[in-house]
């Protein structure tokens, strides 16, 4: 996404809002630290804010990013794949894996 505040020899000070989400999903079923998880769903996004002052060639942006993770723990009594393929073990009860979290960043810089 490019933004363009200050072309053509604009004067003054322009803000502009974006944002962006994705989805991703990631097959862990292999990473050895990560037996818990497997065909896991990522979820990112982005709401972000520029303002530009055309005149002292200063910017100055903020965003906020959000994060998330679902998945399903499966077959979890049998954490060293003793039983090969997905067979729910005598006191092994399959349970969502979600989270969330979000943090921001800001900053000032010119151009």
């Amino acid at each position: 996404m490019s933004i363009a505040l200050c072309v053509g020899g604009r004067c003054g000070t322009y803000s502009q809002r974006f944002n962006n989400d994705k989805r991703y999903v990631a097959d862990l079923t292999n990473e050895r630290c990560l037996f818990a998880v497997g065909n896991t769903t990522i979820l990112a996004g982005a709401d972000c804010g520029v303002k530009a002052n055309c005149d002292t060639r200063r910017f100055q942006y903020s965003c906020v990013l959000r994060f998330g993770l679902r998945d399903v723990f499966k077959d979890p009594a049998d954490i060293f794949d003793l039983f090969s393929g997905e067979h729910e073990l005598p006191g092994g009860t399959p349970y969502n894996i979600v989270g969330s979290w979000s943090d921001s960043v800001k900053g000032t810089g010119s151009f």
